[in-house]
C-alpha cells in the first residue's frame, strides 16, 4: 500500500493507492475505491395490539418489528418511548419473571416477548382504545421520529367471536302458555370464567378467582323470569351458580307471539381498589311455539285477479289473503276443487305442470301464476283453506279477463351522423308498450329501406323484437351514400293487437356546430364559424364543405362579397357556399327593414344541404335559425356594459357602397305602423309612376299638335331644325323606389354607349326618371370624362347622358319561392326594348323623326 486510506469525515466515500511486487516485478500505482450506502431504518410491521380488561398482553415482532437496510439481526435497535399510554404501562420482563416498568426497549426485547402490556384503569364501555409515541434509533442511521403504536382494549377476542362464543345464548323454546329453564347452553357464564381464568395475566389486576356478575337490563313482554320463584326485574343480578343449578326460569303469558327476549349485561367483579369491567351486552331470545287453539280468517271473501288476455298473472295476497294467530304462512294450505275455466295455475318454478294445491307462504312470495288459454269471457275456480285444525272455508275465485292494448309510445327520426353509415335503434328511438309481456312485442319489415339496410348479429333482418331494440342489437347501415335520409316501414304486432304501416324515418345529421344567428333589422349580419362550422366534417373528409340553400329564408337573403371586390363592398345573392367562404367572412344576411315590438322578436331559418365534394361520405340536411330582433333589443341582451359584438350591428350599404348605420335613417314607416317599410316605398313608388305616365301621355300629345302646327306655319324653315317637346318634369318618386341591388352598389359603367340605352329597370326607359333624377346618380368624376364624339348630340336636343349601374356581372340564380312571393325586394326587371338595334354612326347633323311610340328622354 502506498498511501493510507483517505475517507473524510462523514463522507460516504474513499480510497486507497496501492501497487504489489514480486521484488522484481510490480504493478505500479492503483486507486481502489469505496462506495458506502447510506444506512436507514424502516418500520415493517405495526399492527394494532388486543388486550382484554384488566389483563396483560405481551409485544412480539408479530406486531412491532423494524429493520435496517443491511439486513443486520445483530445490530441493536432502540425503541424510545416518547409518550406513555394513558391507560395502562409499557413492562419488561426481567429475569426471574419480574416485571419491571421500562420507557425504552429494543427488538430483540420485542423478538423475546419480554415487553408487556398491562390495563390498569377501568372503564365502563365494552372498549376503549390507548397509544403509546416512540422513536426508533440505531447508530449511523437517521432515527424514526414520532411513530404511533395503537392498543385496542376490549372483551373481544383477536380470534374471532369474542365473549358470545362463550356465553352459547342458543335461543330458549317454550310452549305458548308454557314454563322453561334456562340451561348453559342458553346462558353459559361457566365458559366465560373459565375463559378468564387461563386468559395470560389474569389474576394481576382482578380478584382471583374471578367473579362474574348478571344484571338484568330489560324485562321480557310476553312473558316473565324468575328466580327462585320471584320475578327479576331490571336490576336484578343472578350469578353462575344459579344458572347451573337450574334457578333462572322463563314463564310465557299465552298470548299468540312467538317471540320474546331478556336483556342482561355480564361484568368482572374487581379486586376491590377498581370497579367492575364490563364485559358483555346483550340479550338472551326466546322461541314460543304456537298452540293451535284459534281458528284461522280468510281475509278476501272474494278473490279476484285480473289478467290480460292470453297472459299470465301472479296471484299475489292482495287477491287472496288467509291469516292465522297460530300459524305460520307455510301451514296455511288452498286445495283446489275444480279447474279453473279458461286457463290453469302453475308454479314459477315449472310452468308443465298445473298445481292443485299450494299454500299461503307460496302466495306471500308470489309463486303462483294463472295463465290465460286466449278464450273469451271470465273464469272462476273453487277451493278451500284450512289450517290442518279446524274446518276449511271454502270460497270462489274469480278471474277478469283484459282485453290486449299495443300502444307504439317513442317513434322519432334515427339520426345518422354524416361521415358514418351505422346507427344504432334505440328505445327513444323506436319503443311501444303493452298492458301484457312486452317481450313478446315484435316489429315485422313491410318495406325495407331504400338506401341501406337492418342488421342484427351481423345478419340482415326483416323481424326483430322490443327486447333487441332494449339491449340495442338493432341498427341500420346505410349503403347508398349519396341519400341524405332515408325510410321504411314496419307492422307492430304481440298476439292479436297490432299497428300497421308505421313509416321510420333515418335522417343524416350534419357534422357541423351550430348556433342561432341573432340579427338586426334593416341591417346585415356576418355568418361566422360560431352559427355554422363544419371545421370537424372538413378535417375528417379533407375537402371543403358546401352549404346548398334548400330554402332561402323568408325576411331577408343570404348575399356573398366577392374576393376580387371586397373592398368596394360588391355582393350579391348566393343559393350555396362553403365553409371556407364563412371562415373568410364572404357569407352576410341582409334582413327586410321591418318594424318590430320590442318583446316581440322574428323568427326566420335557413335550410340547407350540406355536401361533401370528397367521394365516399353522404349529403345531410341542416336548418340554421334566425331571430331578428331590434338593435335597441340586441344591445340589451349582451352584458351590461360591452357593446354589441360586429355581427350584431347593423350595417346598411349606401348607394355608393359604404356602410351605414340604419338608425340615421329618418324615413320609417312611424305614419304607418305595422306596414314594413318595402310595402310603403313600393306604393310610393307606384302612384309616383302613374302620375308621371299620365303627364308623360300629356306633354306627348301636346308637342305633337304644336309640331303639326309648326310645320303648317314654317314651310321654309330648315329641315334640320325640329321641334322637341318640353323636358320632362323632375321625377318626385324617392331613390328608395330603387332595386336592392341598384341601392345597395353602384359604380361608374367602363364606357358610355354610343347611342341611347335604358337603364336596368323599365321605369327608366319609359320616363319615370327627368334629367335632374338621374342627374342625382352622378359623380364629380364624371365631368372630367374626355370627350367623345360618338357621344355628341345635336344643340337642339336637351342634354342628357343616361349612365347605367354597374350590374354584377356574376350569375344569380333566383329560382321562385312561394315562400317569398308576399315579400317583395323591389321591382322586378322587365325585358326592355333592345337598343342594340341602333346602329353607330356620325354625329347627327339633323333631329330623325320620332315614331308613334317613341319620345326623347
Amino acid at each position: 500500500m502506498s498511501c493510507p486510506p483517505s475517507v473524510p469525515a462523514g463522507g460516504l466515500s474513499g480510497m486507497f493507492r496501492w501497487e504489489a511486487s514480486d521484488q522484481v516485478h510490480g504493478t505500479g500505482s492503483n486507486v481502489f475505491t469505496v462506495a458506502a450506502r447510506a444506512l436507514h431504518i424502516s418500520l415493517v410491521r405495526n399492527e394494532q395490539l388486543h388486550v382484554f380488561p384488566m389483563m396483560q398482553q405481551p409485544l412480539s415482532a408479530a406486531v412491532l418489528l423494524a429493520v435496517t437496510n443491511d439486513f443486520n439481526i445483530q445490530r441493536s435497535l432502540v425503541y424510545v418511548i416518547r409518550q406513555a399510554p394513558s391507560l395502562g404501562q409499557l413492562l419488561l420482563e426481567e429475569a426471574g419473571g419480574v416485571l419491571v416498568p421500562v420507557d425504552n426497549f429494543t427488538q430483540r426485547h420485542l423478538n423475546d416477548s419480554r415487553i408487556v402490556f398491562e390495563h390498569t384503569s377501568p372503564f365502563s364501555d365494552l372498549s376503549a382504545s390507548d397509544m403509546f409515541v416512540f422513536d426508533v434509533e440505531t447508530p449511523f442511521a437517521e432515527p424514526l421520529k414520532n411513530q404511533e403504536f395503537h392498543i385496542e382494549i376490549s372483551v373481544a377476542s383477536p380470534r374471532g367471536g369474542g365473549l358470545e362464543r362463550y356465553l352459547g345464548l342458543a335461543p330458549l323454546v317454550v310452549a305458548e302458555g308454557g314454563q322453561a329453564t334456562v340451561r348453559q347452553d342458553n346462558l353459559n357464564l361457566s365458559a366465560v370464567l373459565e375463559f378468564i381464568e387461563t386468559y395470560p395475566g389474569a389474576g394481576v389486576a382482578v380478584r382471583f378467582p374471578p367473579q362474574l356478575i348478571a344484571t338484568v337490563t330489560s324485562t321480557p313482554v310476553n312473558g316473565i323470569f324468575t328466580l327462585r320463584d320471584r320475578n327479576m326485574t331490571e336490576g336484578y343480578t343472578f350469578t353462575v351458580r344459579d344458572i347451573e343449578r337450574g334457578r333462572v326460569r322463563y314463564e310465557h303469558d299465552h298470548s299468540d307471539t312467538l317471540t320474546d327476549s331478556l336483556g342482561f349485561t355480564v361484568h368482572l367483579a374487581g379486586n376491590g381498589s377498581s370497579p367492575d369491567v364490563l364485559l358483555f351486552n346483550g340479550s338472551l331470545n326466546v322461541s314460543v311455539t304456537p298452540v293451535n287453539d284459534q281458528p284461522f280468517t280468510l281475509v278476501t271473501s272474494a278473490p279476484v285477479l285480473y289478467v290480460v288476455h292470453r297472459q299470465n298473472a301472479i296471484i299475489t295476497n292482495h287477491s287472496l289473503l288467509t291469516t292465522d294467530p297460530d300459524n305460520v304462512p307455510k301451514d296455511i294450505v288452498y286445495e283446489l276443487m275444480s279447474a279453473p275455466d279458461h286457463g290453469r295455475l302453475i308454479h314459477v318454478d315449472n310452468f308443465s305442470v298445473a298445481v292443485q294445491s299450494f299454500s299461503q307462504e307460496d302466495v306471500d312470495a308470489g309463486r303462483i301464476l294463472y295463465a290465460h288459454d286466449g278464450t273469451n269471457g271470465s273464469a272462476r275456480f273453487y277451493f278451500k283453506v284450512s289450517d290442518g285444525k279446524h274446518n276449511p272455508k271454502y270460497s270462489v275465485f274469480t278471474i277478469e279477463v283484459l282485453p290486449l292494448t299495443l300502444e307504439l309510445v317513442n317513434h322519432t327520426v334515427i339520426p345518422l351522423k354524416q361521415t358514418s353509415t351505422v346507427a344504432y335503434i334505440m328505445p327513444r328511438h323506436l319503443a311501444a308498450n303493452t298492458n301484457g309481456n312486452s317481450n313478446h312485442i315484435f316489429y315485422n319489415v313491410t318495406r325495407s329501406p331504400r338506401f341501406g339496410r337492418l342488421y342484427m348479429n351481423d345478419q340482415v333482418i326483416h323481424t326483430f323484437g322490443q327486447s333487441n331494440i332494449d339491449k340495442g342489437e338493432v341498427l341500420y347501415m346505410q349503403t347508398d351514400l349519396t341519400e341524405p335520409s332515408d325510410n321504411f316501414r314496419i307492422d307492430l304486432w304481440t298476439w292479436e293487437a297490432s299497428i300497421r304501416d308505421v313509416e321510420v324515418r333515418v335522417v343524416v345529421t350534419p357534422l357541423v356546430e351550430t348556433k342561432p344567428l341573432i340579427a338586426t333589422v334593416g341591417g346585415r349580419t356576418r355568418l361566422t364559424l360560431d352559427h355554422l362550422d363544419a371545421s370537424q366534417l372538413a378535417t375528417i373528409t379533407g375537402s371543403n364543405p358546401v352549404y346548398k340553400v334548400k330554402k332561402r329564408p323568408r325576411f331577408g337573403k343570404l348575399k356573398k362579397i366577392s374576393r376580387r371586390t371586397r373592398r368596394s363592398g360588391r355582393s350579391y345573392e348566393v343559393q350555396e357556399f362553403t365553409h371556407e367562404d364563412i371562415r373568410a367572412g364572404l357569407i352576410f344576411y341582409i334582413a327586410r327593414n321591418l318594424n318590430l315590438r320590442a318583446d316581440e322578436p322574428l323568427h326566420d331559418h335557413v335550410h340547407y344541404i350540406l355536401k361533401v365534394p370528397a367521394p365516399g361520405f353522404q349529403p345531410a340536411e341542416g336548418t340554421l335559425r334566425l331571430s331578428l330582433v331590434e338593435s335597441m333589443e340586441a344591445g340589451a341582451a349582451l352584458e351590461e356594459g360591452a357593446g354589441p359584438p360586429r355581427h350584431l350591428r347593423p350595417e346598411i350599404l349606401s348607394p355608393t357602397g359604404d356602410i351605414e348605420d340604419p338608425s340615421s335613417n329618418s324615413e320609417s314607416s312611424s305614419l304607418f305602423p305595422g306596414i314594413p317599410m318595402d310595402y310603403i316605398i313600393v306604393i310610393v313608388a307606384s302612384v309616383g309612376a302613374v302620375m308621371a305616365v299620365i303627364a308623360l301621355m300629356v306633354l306627348v300629345r301636346c308637342a305633337t299638335r304644336r309640331r303639326h302646327s309648326d310645320k303648317r306655319s314654317d314651310v321654309g324653315m330648315d329641315g334640320d331644325v325640329a321641334s322637341l317637346p318640353p323636358p320632362l318634369p323632375t321625377d318626385s318618386r324617392p331613390n328608395s323606389f330603387m332595386t336592392d341591388d341598384m341601392s345597395e352598389l353602384e359604380c361608374r359603367p367602363p364606357e358610355l354607349p354610343s347611342s341611347p340605352r335604358p337603364g336596368r329597370h323599365h321605369h327608366l326607359h319609359n320616363g319615370g326618371s327627368g334629367g335632374m333624377g338621374l342627374a342625382a346618380h352622378l359623380t364629380d368624376s364624371d365631368a372630367s370624362w374626355p370627350r367623345d364624339p360618338s357621344r355628341e348630340v345635336s344643340p337642339a336636343v336637351p342634354q342628357c347622358k343616361v349612365t347605367p349601374l354597374c350590374a354584377d356581372t356574376t350569375p344569380r340564380e333566383s329560382p321562385y319561392d312561394p315562400h317569398l312571393a308576399g315579400y317583395p325586394y323591389g321591382v322586378n326587371t322587365e325585358q326592355a326594348e333592345e337598343w342594340g338595334l341602333y346602329e353607330k354612326h356620325q354625329p347627327r347633323t339633323t333631329n330623325p323623326m320620332l315614331r308613334k311610340n317613341q319620345y326623347w328622354v
